[in-house]
């Protein structure tokens, strides 16, 4: 894309924009990037490919991060059509900002948000009550990361918080997070996957298609082993096993689920290839 059709600004981000700490910085420069090049009638026009090639990034990331941007309602995306066919996406920027015409404070200063409001780190309730939230979610990463199973080649830990936070931005609790970690890593030890390849990366186990969604509590570390909790999860889940064939192979069926908890049975099942639990195998 040509540079003459910038708005350019230079490298000047506003205040609120730049001490947004849900924010990386590569999505902050990604909307002054969009906000440069956006025009009236086209908004900004630029392919993920141009982007990839200005940031140094893949274009899968780059269209990662657009998504991101939409889905915080920073940016919004018109896909233009010839019939069925995509022949433009126009991004714009969701908040318009312009260069401020006083010095910036960050005592006073309000530059990306409500006009006319001082801008305080001191004062900023809502500010400081997410700031908050967000040190205890990554303390409970933190937790959730050590009681991870390990795998062979291991597990990347800036892409497993990405995910995590992910997941934590759609309103999912952490400890249910780090309960599913929990069983997760008992399902792994009883299957024999710890330190192989057959344990998921954290990031995939924290990502969107819900992996950790498997694991979710259905119970607590001292679990009532009379009753599964969790009505809506496959049968196979509820009995504790990990998949179908896992359950079948050791005896489990749709009828006698009830009967399980984590992958073995409450008392002496036929067919059954596993020992029941202990305490209640009298």
């Amino acid at each position: 894309m040509s540079e003459e059709r910038r708005k350019f600004q230079g490298v000047w981000i506003p205040a609120d924009l730049w001490l947004d700490r849900s924010l990386s910085i590569t999505e902050k420069v990604m909307l002054v990037e969009i906000g440069s090049l956006e025009s009236d009638d086209r908004g900004c026009f630029k392919s993920n490919a141009d982007f990839a090639k200005f940031f140094d990034l893949s274009a899968s990331r780059v269209s990662e991060i657009i998504s991101g941007l939409v889905e915080k309602g920073l940016v919004t995306v018109d896909l233009i059509r010839d019939g069925k066919r995509v022949v433009e996406r126009q991004i714009r920027l969701a908040k318009v900002f312009g260069k401020p015409n006083t010095p910036y404070s960050e005592n006073t200063a309000n530059l990306f948000g409500k006009g006319g409001e001082g801008y305080s780190e001191n004062t900023q309730g809502s500010n400081t009550r997410s700031n908050t939230k967000r040190d205890l979610s990554e303390e409970k990463f933190e937790e959730a990361w050590r009681l991870y199973p390990k795998r062979e080649g291991g597990s990347v830990k800036k892409t497993a918080l990405k995910a995590w936070n992910g997941r934590i931005r759609e309103g999912i609790d952490p400890d249910v997070l780090i309960t599913a970690v929990k069983g997760y890593a008992k399902a792994m030890e009883r299957a024999g996957n710890i330190g192989t390849r057959f344990v998921k990366q954290a990031s995939t186990f924290f990502g969107s298609d819900g992996h950790y969604e498997e694991y979710a509590p259905k119970g607590t570390d001292a679990p009532n082993l009379l009753s599964n909790s969790d009505d809506a999860a496959p049968w196979w889940v509820r009995a504790g096993f990990e998949r179908e064939w896992q359950a079948t192979n050791a005896g489990a069926t749709e009828r006698n689920a009830g009967l399980w908890h984590n992958g073995r049975p409450i008392r002496k099942i036929a067919g059954a290839n596993v020992e029941p639990w202990p305490e209640v195998a009298a």
